[in-house]
């Protein structure tokens, strides 16, 4: 049974008239018009603030997606912890399984503010660390993302124009570009698209490898355990690999769905 629409029915017939709009002037009518079409803005609170009030308002537990460096989700879970407590998980861009970008071994937003980091996986909030090792491979190829740029929609055209522009580095031909932190929020969306596992993570705090996620991977204990060396570690949820045709169809099917809506 289709869902009842929320406008009236359309009336016809020589003596059924159209309800009419307001007689505005047509300067008038054109700014009000304009001013529905304005975007949302953005909230006029500061992040941790922002954060305290939308988990507070929310009847069910929030996911709360850092793309980012940490450092305002730490200082919300240092601020309002009793807050902190109703959140559903914390799902992150940041830190690595392998190699780093910022430094050799450190993921840039890992690098940044890594007590931030530490903070939070040490919060006991489930926590989910989308890496640089799984975020390279979340790939798009030319062919999806050059017909983006020639899209109805301006928003289409901007990720278009973005992705044409991060597939031409390092040379004049397109190439496959990732789809950034977008894939994090692909693994929000639709879960099936990142194959998780969970690992003890520590976040190194100084020295050369400032900012490095040593993710333990090992199959069993080793010296430092055995002789109690190891000191607490917190166990967190780790992407360690994808789906590709389902990650890359989630991104392009949500950059479109504007383009499919307004047609």
């Amino acid at each position: 049974m289709p869902a009842a629409s929320p406008w009236p029915a359309a009336r016809s017939g020589p003596d059924q008239r159209s309800p009419r709009r307001p007689c505005l002037p047509r300067r008038q009518r054109a700014g009000r018009d304009r001013a529905a079409a304005q975007p949302a803005l953005p909230a006029a609170a500061a992040a941790v603030e922002l954060m305290h009030r939308t988990v507070e308002d929310s009847p069910v537990p929030v996911t709360l997606l850092a793309l980012g460096p940490l450092t305002n989700v730490a200082l919300f879970l240092r601020a309002y912890p009793a807050t902190a407590r109703k959140l559903g998980r914390i799902v992150f861009m940041g830190g690595s399984a392998g190699i780093g970008n910022a430094t050799s071994h450190a993921e840039f937003n890992a690098w940044h503010d890594p007590e931030a980091l530490a903070v939070v996986i040490h919060s006991g909030i489930p926590t989910v660390m989308y890496g640089l090792d799984v975020f390279v491979q979340a790939t798009v190829e030319p062919g999806q993302y050059l017909p983006l740029k020639d899209a109805p929609d301006d928003g289409v055209r901007l990720v278009g124009g973005l992705l044409a522009v991060g597939g031409l580095r390092g040379g004049t031909e397109p190439q496959p570009v990732t789809i950034g932190d977008a894939g994090a929020a692909c693994l929000v969306a639709v879960p099936e698209t990142v194959e998780l596992q969970r690992y003890p993570v520590r976040v190194e705090l100084t020295g050369h490898s400032r900012g490095q996620t040593l993710v333990d991977r090992r199959l069993q204990p080793g010296e430092s355990e055995h002789h109690g060396t190891a000191g607490p570690v917190p166990v967190i949820d780790v992407a360690v690999g994808l789906d590709h045709r389902l990650m890359t169809g989630t991104f392009l099917n949500t950059v479109q769905l504007p383009a499919v809506v307004n047609r």
